[in-house]
Formats: C-alpha cells, structure tokens, sequence
C-alpha cells in the first residue's frame, strides 16, 4: 500500500514543477491581456475621432497614456513568451501560455466593458463550462517530471555568445554534452 502511495507520488511532477510554469505564464498573460484592453480603449479612441471628436482625443492625455501602455505591455508579452519558451517544455508552455491569455483576455474584457451584463443564464452556464474544459485539458497536457528531466539531460546544450576583437562580430559556441563544437563559419 504505502509503497504503491509512493511509487505514485514519485510519477508525479513535483509542486514547483506545475506551480512555477503555471504562475509564469499567469503572470506573463496578464500583461498580455492589459495589451489588449488597451487595444480595445485604443480602438475605442478611433471610433469617437472618426465621429469627430478628433481635437478632444488629441488634447486628452488618456490617449497617448493608452498608447503607451498598450506599447509597452505588448513589448513585455512578446519578452515573457520568448523567456517561456527558452526556460519551460515548449509543447506544455505554449499552450499553457494561449489559454492563460485567452482567459485571462475573456475576463478582464468581461469585467472592464461591462460585456458580462448581457449574458443569459444559458451563456454563463456554457461559459463556465468552457473555461472548466480548457483548464482540464492543460491539466491533461502537463508533462510527468521524469521524462521531462530526461528529455532535458538529453537535449543539453548552451549557447555562448562572445563579441570578438575590435571588429564588433559576434561568435557563436554551442556545447554539446562537454564537447566544443566549431562556430558557424569558422574553418
């Protein structure tokens, strides 16, 4: 009995193994999904200059305080998305990442422009099913730890990059299980 528990517990990721790629990608979808708000409040600035409130907007400096959240949020999420992928399983991450920021999307969405209001009990009920399935299917995906360590003792590589002499060129050296390899164009 106690050595089945065991045997369970040890096929098992450990906790930071799914708490860690989990709150990253929490985190990095927030700042994904305020890009979008303020791309939706971007939007939303078009639409009253295109009915000619055009020197009100210009004058506000909600505008361009808009202008640069959404800039600087959406810099942050194409950072966060490039530093999951180069630290976390790329076929658990991506996905976790997308439906994180598509929840995440939905709700903030939801909540800021009032777009909750108008649902039926009927669209409630199917929306909370949504979101349920989407969560259960990441679960489903989560890889179990041991062959994610063994597909990264495998897959062990590290790039170094130094700038060379006076020239301002950059080398590449890939080391490949304690080996050098030649940089690309080195003869």
């Amino acid at each position: 009995g106690d050595q089945a528990l065991a045997a369970a517990l040890r096929s098992q990721p450990s906790a930071s193994a799914r708490v860690l790629p989990l709150s990253f990608a929490t985190s990095s979808s927030l700042i994904g999904t305020q890009a979008v708000v303020q791309a939706k409040c971007a939007a939303e600035a078009v639409k009253l200059m295109a009915a000619g409130c055009v020197v009100e907007l210009l004058e506000s400096w909600s505008l361009y305080l808009t202008i640069l959240i959404l800039a600087s949020c959406g810099v942050l999420w194409v950072f966060r998305l490039n530093t999951a992928l180069a630290t976390y399983d790329p076929l658990f991450i991506i996905p976790l990442l997308q439906s994180q920021y598509i929840l995440c999307a939905t709700l903030s969405g939801g909540i800021y422009f009032q777009e909750f209001v108008k649902l039926t009990a009927v669209d409630v009920t199917f929306f909370i099913l949504g979101i349920v399935t989407l969560l259960a299917g990441l679960l489903l995906m989560m890889p179990p730890a041991a062959a994610k360590a063994e597909a990264m003792g495998s897959a062990e590589r590290t790039e170094l990059s130094a700038v060379g002499g006076g020239s301002g060129g950059g080398s590449v050296v890939e080391v490949e299980k304690g080996s050098e390899k030649e940089p690309p164009g080195a003869a």
